[in-house]
This record gives structure tokens, C-alpha cells and sequence, in this order.
């Protein structure tokens, strides 16, 4: 994998069969309960449907454009639960990009973004999500303001891999967001939500099937003060990745390519995935504990929690501490064939309803 700086933070023409690309945004309130997360896809890499028609396609020698696969994702997480999720699948006509800037629309769920004279970028969220098998409806607008950053030392001294195929644009890892939500369910009626925290955006995009990807990727990220860290670690052997990365005030003042991580035994299972134990991490320049809260999502891919992450710079006598998110992801899945029928069984109790290829969110 290769880090881009954040320029390249816009939806890229892809062609390749099996390229994917997602925008992905989440924030934590200040008082950690309250969270959110929001992605825009084109070539849908979470989706099995789209998995299992790249692998007919390349069987086929056909191409199969990811640009006519688009997705859109929002999750809502209140005191460790998630009490809304969905992913919308369409056609590329149904999603709309300039291609120069992060701006995406998908249906009424839209992205705009202005740079800040002082630096960082101003971002503004509109919602308006329907899942029919939930009878509920979200609503709203979010608004993030990122930092000025710089990255730049994460950019140096990377491998030249002229046939890299996946890449990572970490665009404004530090950020304040407020939340002005409505959510709508068919037995309660409308309940307006407004909170207010930190948040964080990256981007991925790749040229070649992510589920293709060996191993299993571990990352997370938590805002404490000034502070920002980040941990990311996936792949295996020549296709292993990581990184640790602390910024204050949107400079680094420690980073890492190069980290020693050890497990704890996980006490259960979803989806067959192990639910992340304790995670330890240790290099020359940080160390690090990951310890998840509660799980609040759980799919055949993936899951997602909220973690307490301790982190201290290696020499420093205090560290910091606070509660952010973290996944595992296991690439591998999107392959797999049984998934794909529990997925298809949600969305055809959908499609007497006119809804076509929307699926919860597992």
C-alpha cells in the first residue's frame, strides 16, 4: 500500500476490473455517546454482489467498469449500540462527482467541500437515508472542520512499487464536527438528535480486487486534546503494511512503519471473524494499547467497535488516552459464496417494497 498526500482526495476514474474506491468519514462526540459513520463507494469492495461479479467477469476475460457500482453507507451509534445502519447500492448514473474535489452524491446523500483560507477543509454531510425493512429514515446535516495538517514525513522514504494497486489518503485525520440529525421510526416518530466531537476522513482506493488482499487489516484512530493517533496494519509478507502515527496540531511528532503488535485471544466470534481482544502495539518511536468497548457492527467482512486506545511516545513519562474507533477487516470474505445469500435474503424482502439492492448493513 502507498500513502498519498491529500490532494489526491477525490474519486479517481477507475477502469480496472476489481478497482473499488470509498470515502470515509466517522466522528465520536465528546462525551462518547454519540457516533457516526458515513462512506461513498464506486466499485462497492463491502458488497458481495459486486465481489462475485468481478470473479465472473475475470473468469470471462470481461471487463466490468467499477464506476457502474456505487454504494452509499450511514451508521448511527448511541452509548456503545448501533441503532441505525444501511448501505444503499445503485448504478454509476445514480452517483454524481466532479472528479477534482471530494464532493459525491448518491441519491440525497451528499458530500461538499471547501478549502479553509487558513488552512484545513471545511466539509458539510447531508443525509437522508431510508432502510423500509427497519421502517426508519435519517435525516440531517453533519459539518466538520478539519485541521491544517502536514503529512508530509509520511510520504518519505516509501518503497517505489511502480505496480502498486492500493493506496491510502489519510485527507484530515484531526477534526471538529457538529450533528444536527432527525431519526424517524415507524413506532416512535421523529426524534431530533444533535451532539457535537471529533472526527476524522481518509480515503482508499485500489486497481485490483480488494478481496484479493491478503490477511486481515487492524486499524483505529482517537482524538485526545491536541493529540491525533492512528494505527494501521494489514496485509502479510511482502504485502504487509503498517503504520503509527501521532500528530499534535496537525504536525507528526512520532510515526512508524515498523511495529511489533501482539493479540490478546479474543472471547468470541462473529460471522465466523474473531471480535478484537486487547491489541498491543510497540515500535522505537510509540507504544500503544487498543482495547474494545463494545462491538456495533458485525459483518461477514468486518467489524466494527468502540475502543479505549492508550498511547505513549516512547520516552515521554504521560501519554494520552480517549475513546475512538477501530476495525477488522478481513478482505478475503468478499469471496466467499455463502455470504452472499444472507445478503440477497434482506434485500428480497426489500424489492416488493421498490427497493431495489439495499441491504442492512450487517
Amino acid at each position: 500500500m502507498t500513502i498519498l498526500p491529500e490532494s489526491e482526495d477525490h474519486f479517481h476514474q477507475l477502469s480496472e476490473t476489481g478497482g473499488y474506491e470509498w470515502s470515509y468519514f466517522d466522528g465520536v462526540s465528546h462525551d462518547a455517546e454519540w457516533g457516526f459513520v458515513a462512506m461513498w463507494f464506486r466499485g462497492v469492495p463491502m458488497s458481495p454482489w459486486y465481489s462475485a461479479a468481478v470473479e465472473r467477469a475475470l473468469r470471462r476475460g470481461q471487463t466490468l467498469p467499477p464506476l457502474d457500482h456505487c454504494a452509499f453507507h450511514f451508521a448511527l451509534y448511541h452509548r456503545g449500540k448501533r441503532i441505525y445502519s444501511a448501505l444503499h447500492e445503485r448504478d454509476g448514473q445514480a452517483f454524481h462527482t466532479d472528479h477534482r474535489t471530494p464532493d459525491a452524491r448518491l441519491l440525497n446523500n451528499a458530500l461538499y467541500s471547501n478549502a479553509v483560507p487558513a488552512g484545513g477543509t471545511h466539509y458539510a454531510i447531508s443525509v437522508d437515508t431510508e432502510f423500509p425493512r427497519q421502517t426508519s429514515r435519517v435525516v440531517g446535516e453533519i459539518a466538520i472542520r478539519s485541521e491544517r495538517q502536514d503529512l508530509k514525513p509520511l510520504l518519505e522514504g516509501q518503497p517505489h512499487r511502480p505496480d502498486e494497486q492500493h493506496f491510502w489518503v489519510p485527507a484530515a485525520v484531526a477534526g471538529n464536527f457538529t450533528a444536527d440529525l432527525g431519526l424517524w421510526r415507524f413506532a416512535g416518530g421523529t426524534k431530533r438528535i444533535s451532539f457535537a466531537g471529533r472526527a476524522y476522513h481518509d480515503r482508499h482506493f485500489g486497481t485490483s480486487p480488494f478481496h484479493r488482499l491478503p490477511g486481515i487489516w487492524l486499524w483505529g484512530r482517537v482524538h485526545s486534546g491536541d493529540h491525533t493517533f492512528i494505527y494501521f496494519s494489514s496485509g502479510k509478507g511482502e504485502h504487509q503494511f503498517q503504520r503509527a502515527v501521532l500528530v499534535e496540531k496537525g504536525a507528526i511528532v512520532a510515526h512508524s512503519s515498523n511495529m511489533k503488535l501482539e493479540q490478546s485471544a479474543p472471547k468470541k466470534k462473529h460471522w465466523g471473524i474473531d471480535h478484537a481482544g486487547i491489541l498491543q502495539g510497540a515500535s522505537k518511536e510509540v507504544e500503544f494499547t487498543v482495547t474494545p468497548l463494545c462491538c456495533v457492527d458485525a459483518g461477514p467482512l468486518s467489524h466494527r467497535s468502540i475502543q479505549s486506545i492508550a498511547v505513549r511516545q516512547q520516552g515521554a513519562q504521560q501519554g494520552i488516552a480517549g475513546i475512538g474507533i477501530g476495525e477488522v477487516l478481513r478482505p478475503s470474505r468478499g469471496s466467499v459464496g455463502w455470504i452472499r445469500p444472507f445478503v440477497k435474503f434482506r434485500a428480497r424482502k426489500m424489492r416488493g417494497r421498490r427497493v431495489v439492492k439495499e441491504a442492512l448493513s450487517p
